[in-house]
């Protein structure tokens, strides 16, 4: 299978191909290269694809997900007390979506009852459409702690239900280290909900699997304890200071960006956000845009995340994300796409095959009606996107296992937005 006459980001800023053309066989790419401007038109074909005038980039990678919520109104209260049925609709439906958007990877980080391994496995087997999956499980927090799942009180416990989870074969555990709420001020860290004896207690469990531990934290106390007793991805990571950066690199962990849930709610009109969020979100916004253009100045290691599932953060949306990437960073499309490519299969360890668009890497790649480095917003605008070399979207029209058209579970563009379109 061959791209022509595209252009190509190969995972790497400053290495993008103006014209050039990708072959791909067996499910890995095998060619990628440059072509002169006046190079032959081959005859296009099945096997060779006119891409004149397209993007072509690795498979896009959200690091930070929830497959089972659906973005609506309180959305994680109302699908934590809902039936099984309907999350693993949601799971499947939310699965779908980021395929068609041309993510070809996702970690799943909080499930309600394991939803996502059931669907990881089928989607594997290839009995249904979705992206490859990492699944974090049931979140493990403390009682009456920030979300549901696994309730521990001391590291024995701790050890205990780390062992529960693992057993359902998840590929990564998700632990709570602090609330949602804990930012009260710019200048106050917020009490934590798990302890540092807790915290190693299941990374200890984890790395004893070959697993490793994600952290819902924000403020930089907790992402320091969390950091030191071994986590390896920090959610949100709001508080990106000098120490918290400094402590990324030593640690080689990664902080995962999540603007998107803040900055929607941030200026929500619709009603869907309160007042207590809107304030909420306001102080998170305030302190992630304090520290985050320093912290990529200073090398901190970042992945591309969306929180895809809270309120207004729809899943498969890419370019809300990006743009915010690019604002609060200070940098271009092609340092942003990075994030979403590299940048996140390193965070997730999955770069020896994932990430970039190069000789021996897995065919993951998403074609894209127009230029992302011209307009960012059109990386949601979906030519065709094939996973492990085969084609599974046409349009943003899902293709199902036989390669015909998919039917549509839901319309990819929202009727309503309540929010500007542009960060």
């Amino acid at each position: 299978m061959k791209l022509w006459g595209c252009k190509i980001f190969t995972g790497i800023a400053g290495s993008t191909i103006d014209f050039g053309e990708v072959e791909f066989a067996d499910g890995k790419i095998t060619k990628v290269s440059a072509l002169h401007k006046d190079a032959i038109v081959p005859e296009f074909s099945k096997e060779v694809i006119d891409a004149r005038g397209k993007f072509v980039m690795p498979g896009m990678i959200d690091c930070e997900c929830h497959l089972v919520q659906d973005a609506g109104p309180s959305a994680f209260t109302r699908i934590w007390n809902g039936t099984l049925t309907e999350s693993m609709f949601n799971t499947m439906r939310s699965a779908e979506r980021y395929l068609r958007r041309g993510f070809t990877t996702v970690r799943d980080c909080g499930d309600k009852q394991y939803e996502t391994v059931f669907l990881r496995d089928k989607i594997n087997e290839k009995k249904a459409r979705g992206p490859r999956i990492i699944c974090c499980g049931m979140f493990i927090r403390v009682t009456k702690g920030h979300a549901t799942g696994w309730e521990v009180d001391g590291p024995y416990e701790a050890r205990k239900a780390a062992r529960e989870d693992l057993s359902h074969k998840i590929d990564w555990v998700k632990i709570v280290v602090e609330s949602s709420s804990v930012i009260k001020t710019q200048h106050e860290a917020g009490a934590l909900q798990m302890l540092p004896d807790e915290i190693e207690a299941i990374c200890t469990v984890a790395h004893n699997y070959g697993k490793q531990v994600a952290a819902h934290v924000h403020t930089e106390r907790g992402i320091v304890s969390a950091l030191t007793c071994g986590v390896r991805t920090i959610e949100h990571c709001t508080a990106l200071t000098p120490i918290v950066v400094n402590m990324l690199k030593e640690k080689d962990a990664y902080g995962i960006t999540t603007f998107t849930p803040y900055a929607r709610m941030a200026v929500d009109t619709s009603g869907i956000t309160s007042p207590g969020m809107h304030e909420y979100c306001d102080r998170v916004m305030e302190t992630k845009s304090r520290y985050f253009a320093d912290a990529i100045k200073n090398g901190a290691n970042l992945a591309f995340g969306t929180d895809a599932g809270a309120p207004l953060t729809y899943h498969g949306d890419s370019g809300y994300e990006l743009a915010c990437i690019m604002k609060y960073g200070m940098i271009d499309a092609e340092h942003a796409l990075e994030f979403v490519t590299t940048k996140a299969a390193r965070a997730l360890q999955l770069d020896d095959s994932l990430g970039e668009l190069q000789p021996g890497y897995v065919a993951d790649i998403k074609v894209i009606n127009g230029d992302p480095t011209k307009d960012i917003y059109v990386c949601d605008d979906v030519a065709y996107v094939f996973k492990e070399g085969e084609l599974v979207c046409v349009d943003n029209q899902l293709l199902d296992v036989n390669n015909r058209p998919l039917w549509d579970r839901e319309i990819l563009t929202e009727v309503t937005k309540p929010i500007p379109e542009k960060a």
